[in-house]
């Protein structure tokens, strides 16, 4: 087969910010508009990710007309995207173990859907699908299947996509296709968020092609301060070929640049498609696994470490208790929640948790409480910054709640 090189159109600017100064004069404006804007946090194209939605589930159905053609793709589709999200939540070595959820049992596990993409005929109708799972019932399939899970999200990330194409090397300017298809993925769901720099001169300033190439230390620093991000990531395509039939391969390596938990192994992948935006669609996909697989298999939910601690905590009043005692059991860390004693300031509970104290601590703090030794027990009260219940004392009794 032979190829040829072939360029794309430029991608849409990255956004910016504008300071409007109609009111400024002189030199002494001027002065006042360069401090604000040093002053202001840069707008990035970071997305908060949900770790329950899928995106990108390609569907393509043939029925007897286009109404039962989309139904039965639309119904495939909620499968399948379960699938790939417990894929995702789950280590490597489990997914041979996965509950496999029928066509009409997985209707049951979806919240939302939308569509990204759509064609259909009298007959056919192709898709790509956005599905959104409820979090509970899918958490409580992977406990009941004792497969160690986590769905807990990872601090963002500065994503910085180099595209070596044919007409040469696009970071900050020019005819950049990666960076939109990375803009993309970090759209859907996901365990890990990614902050794409703005591409402004402050970052073209940081750090130009050559030196992203060459993973240059002083300028992913200088993004990752300004960013407020301990890693960065840059994601390379280069060896770009275009068949004469549309089709194309590339070469992806990415690597990271931080803590070294956050860094592990470079990715290194040659990458085909039916298109070039196939390909790079499937290469953002690929960097995306990389850091969550990495990510996730950290942060584990293991059932077979579970252990139990006393809690004592500060309780005002019924309705606070219950709402404390829900924020609990709707972490996955959390297996059991016993009363232990109750008054009328003060309870003390048994928390079975799965996983290591530090898990525990961090899946608490996403709830806004802090857990801390308190002698032979421990203690949760609200994280800094949280409201805080009325600290009266009050006998602790063998009641129940």
């Amino acid at each position: 087969m032979s190829f040829r090189h072939e360029s794309t159109e430029p991608a849409g600017a990255a956004p910016g910010m504008t300071i409007h100064a109609c009111a400024v004069k002189g030199l002494l404006g001027l002065v006042l508009i360069f401090v604000l804007a040093a002053a202001v946090p840069p707008a990035t194209a970071q997305t908060a990710r949900d770790p329950y939605n899928v995106g990108g589930i390609r569907v393509d159905v043939t029925a007897a007309d286009a109404v039962a053609a989309q139904n039965e793709a639309v119904a495939a589709g909620h499968r399948d995207g379960l699938m790939m999200l417990l894929r995702r939540l789950t280590p490597e070595d489990y997914h041979a173990r996965l509950p496999r959820v029928g066509t009409g049992e997985a209707e049951t596990y979806v919240a939302s859907y939308g569509v990204e993409s759509e064609q259909r005929s009298s007959t056919r109708y192709i898709a790509s699908l956005s599905v959104s799972y409820l979090e509970e019932p899918v958490r409580q399939l992977l406990r009941g299947a004792r497969i160690p899970f986590t769905d807990a999200g990872a601090p963002p990330r500065v994503l910085v996509p180099l595209y070596d194409g044919p007409e040469g090397a696009a970071l900050w300017e020019g005819a950049n296709p990666w960076r939109s298809a990375m803009a993309t993925q970090a759209q859907r769901g996901g365990l890990v968020a990614y902050t794409l720099p703005l591409g402004d001169l402050e970052d073209q300033i940081a750090l130009d092609p050559a030196r992203a190439a060459a993973m240059d230390t002083a300028g992913l620093d200088a993004l990752k301060q300004r960013y407020a991000t301990d890693t960065a990531i840059v994601a390379r395509i280069a060896n770009v070929q275009v068949a004469d039939d549309d089709s194309a391969v590339l070469q992806l390596q990415a690597a990271a640049s931080g803590p070294p938990e956050n860094v592990g192994v470079p990715l290194s992948r040659t990458i085909r498609g039916a298109t070039l935006d196939e390909a790079l669609a499937a290469a953002a996909l690929a960097v995306d696994e990389w850091q969550s697989d990495a990510w996730r298999d950290q942060n584990l939910v293991r059932f077979d470490q579970a252990a139990s601690i006393e809690v004592g905590m500060t309780v005002s009043s019924l309705s606070e208790w219950v709402t404390i005692r829900r924020a609990l059991e709707s972490r996955p860390e959390i297996d059991d929640v016993s009363v232990l004693a109750i008054g009328r300031r003060e309870a003390l509970v048994r928390l079975t948790h799965l996983g290591s104290i530090a898990a525990l601590q961090g899946a608490l703090a996403d709830e806004g409480f802090s857990l801390s030794p308190d002698g032979a027990r421990w203690r949760l009260q609200p994280s800094a910054g949280m409201s805080s219940p009325s600290a009266l004392p009050g006998a602790i009794t063998s009641s129940p709640l």
